[in-house]
């Protein structure tokens, strides 16, 4: 009994962090885009434009605001589409995750992307270097150890979450504690990997 509840634990635990790590990596190839949108068309971007700025700053804003038990019973038919059915296997949960962080990641990466210097954008700028340049070359660059440590901040955070784990299983009430604290154990590793990214060490390193 006690070898099939640590092999159920085991198995649970990876699940819940396959979910969240797909999740995470989806949600970012939507918020990092809108992310570095935001930054760009931001009042002091290097492509002001406030239209722009606000239309998407609403959006992710609104998708930040819903919580994610809601939007797993609002993307149900989506899920269904996509896996043949909404509920019962891990992998149902990854577009819920995807949609619940998305707008988190887009605020994450438009604020890594405000610490950057002025002044190295202003030098770039003065080089002839093109917006495009000074997104990939400069702004993305700088910004690498915050953003780093943004994405593993995120995906902490979700793994600590205490909806994730309940909802995947429920059927299962007894697995959730110490499915819960396998997994609060893990993310505590990870922020502290995640807090090697802003220390000045690893900043100098990232940069050369």
């Amino acid at each position: 009994m006690t070898g099939e509840l640590v092999t159920n634990i085991i198995n649970g635990s990876i699940e819940t962090l396959l979910m969240t790590i797909i999740g995470t990596l989806l949600a970012y190839l939507i918020g990092f885009p809108l992310g570095v949108i935001l930054n760009m068309t931001s009042k002091n971007g290097i492509r002001p434009n406030k239209w722009i700025n606000t239309i998407v700053g609403v959006f992710v804003n609104i998708m930040r605001s819903i919580p994610c038990l809601l939007l797993i019973v609002i993307l149900m038919p989506l899920t269904r589409a996509i896996f043949s059915r909404a509920t019962g296997e891990w992998y149902t949960m990854i577009i819920p995750i995807l949609f619940a962080s998305f707008g988190f990641v887009s605020r994450l990466v438009e604020s890594s992307l405000n610490e950057v210097n002025t002044g190295v954008i202003e030098a770039s700028k003065s080089m002839g270097a093109s917006n495009f340049q000074i997104i990939t070359k400069v702004l993305l660059v700088e910004a690498k150890p915050s953003l780093i440590n943004g994405f593993i901040s995120n995906t902490a955070s979700l793994i600590k979450s205490g909806e994730i784990v309940p909802l995947r299983y429920s059927c299962n009430l007894p697995l959730i504690p110490s499915i819960s604290a396998a997994l609060s154990v893990l993310a505590f590793y990870c922020s502290g990997v995640a807090a090697l990214f802003t220390s000045p060490i690893s900043s100098s390193m990232a940069f050369n």
